[in-house]
Protein backbone atom coordinates (compact mmCIF):
# COMPACT_ATOMS: atom_id res chain seq x y z
CA UNK A 1 0.00 0.00 0.00
CA UNK A 2 2.69 2.02 0.87
CA UNK A 3 4.51 2.09 -2.33
CA UNK A 4 1.43 2.51 -4.59
CA UNK A 5 0.46 5.26 -2.28
CA UNK A 6 3.98 7.20 -3.14
CA UNK A 7 3.64 6.22 -6.81
CA UNK A 8 0.64 8.13 -6.95
CA UNK A 9 0.89 10.89 -5.31
CA UNK A 10 4.55 11.51 -6.82
CA UNK A 11 2.50 11.15 -10.17
CA UNK A 12 0.41 14.63 -9.39
CA UNK A 13 4.25 16.26 -8.81
CA UNK A 14 4.99 16.63 -5.00
CA UNK A 15 8.19 14.92 -3.39
CA UNK A 16 7.05 11.90 -1.90
CA UNK A 17 9.34 10.81 1.80
CA UNK A 18 8.15 7.30 2.69
CA UNK A 19 9.08 5.67 5.79
CA UNK A 20 8.70 2.50 7.73
CA UNK A 21 8.20 3.43 11.05
CA UNK A 22 6.94 6.52 13.27
CA UNK A 23 10.45 7.14 14.66
CA UNK A 24 11.55 7.44 11.17
CA UNK A 25 8.54 10.06 10.65
CA UNK A 26 9.31 12.03 13.32
CA UNK A 27 12.73 12.44 12.25
CA UNK A 28 11.52 13.46 8.39
CA UNK A 29 9.06 16.10 9.65
CA UNK A 30 10.65 19.73 8.85
CA UNK A 31 9.53 23.01 8.45
CA UNK A 32 9.25 22.44 4.59
CA UNK A 33 7.11 19.37 4.72
CA UNK A 34 3.71 20.06 3.16
CA UNK A 35 1.61 17.45 4.55
CA UNK A 36 1.73 13.96 6.52
CA UNK A 37 -0.06 11.03 5.40
CA UNK A 38 0.28 8.35 8.87
CA UNK A 39 -0.77 4.90 9.49
CA UNK A 40 -2.17 4.23 12.55
CA UNK A 41 -0.80 0.68 12.52
CA UNK A 42 2.37 1.94 12.07
CA UNK A 43 5.11 -0.27 13.97
CA UNK A 44 7.30 0.28 16.97
CA UNK A 45 5.87 4.19 17.73
CA UNK A 46 1.96 3.96 15.88
CA UNK A 47 0.43 6.82 14.54
CA UNK A 48 -1.84 7.72 17.15
CA UNK A 49 1.74 8.42 19.50
CA UNK A 50 3.33 10.32 16.18
CA UNK A 51 0.09 12.77 15.54
CA UNK A 52 0.50 14.91 18.78
CA UNK A 53 4.39 15.01 18.31
CA UNK A 54 4.18 16.28 14.76
CA UNK A 55 1.11 18.49 15.85
CA UNK A 56 3.24 20.19 18.41
CA UNK A 57 5.65 21.09 15.26
CA UNK A 58 3.17 23.08 13.91
CA UNK A 59 -0.15 23.25 12.00
CA UNK A 60 1.22 20.58 9.90
CA UNK A 61 -1.92 18.99 7.62
CA UNK A 62 -1.90 15.51 8.82
CA UNK A 63 -4.35 12.26 7.09
CA UNK A 64 -4.89 9.18 9.23
CA UNK A 65 -4.91 6.43 6.34
CA UNK A 66 -5.23 2.60 7.30
CA UNK A 67 -6.44 -0.75 6.02
CA UNK A 68 -8.29 -1.00 9.55
CA UNK A 69 -12.03 -1.48 9.65
CA UNK A 70 -12.10 0.06 13.16
CA UNK A 71 -10.55 1.92 15.72
CA UNK A 72 -11.33 0.41 19.65
CA UNK A 73 -8.92 3.14 21.03
CA UNK A 74 -10.39 6.11 22.86
CA UNK A 75 -10.34 9.40 20.43
CA UNK A 76 -7.36 11.46 22.22
CA UNK A 77 -9.75 14.17 22.33
CA UNK A 78 -12.46 12.42 23.80
CA UNK A 79 -14.73 12.86 20.87
CA UNK A 80 -16.37 10.23 18.84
Amino acid sequence: MRDGLQLALTRRGPTVDVVATGEQGLTHVHEDTCDVVLDPMLPGMDGFEVCPRIRSLGDLPIIMLTARCSDDRPHPAGGP
